[in-house]
């Protein structure tokens, strides 16, 4: 049983485990991400389009 499910792994998801992680440091939490692996590409793909989003 977990406290907290986080689903996907980018930059603002594991963010916002991170803050729930700290808030509640004895809670259990589960990241959900269907990528293996994320590369470089893909993060400054997902920062260019968090650019794009806040304009």
């Amino acid at each position: 049983m977990h406290d907290f499910v986080v689903i996907g792994g980018g930059i603002v998801r594991l963010s916002t485990a991170r803050a729930l992680l700290r808030r509640r440091p004895s809670s259990r939490l589960l990241v959900l991400e269907k990528e293996p692996r994320k590369t470089e590409t893909y993060a400054r793909d997902s920062v260019s389009r968090a650019k794009a989003y806040n304009r």
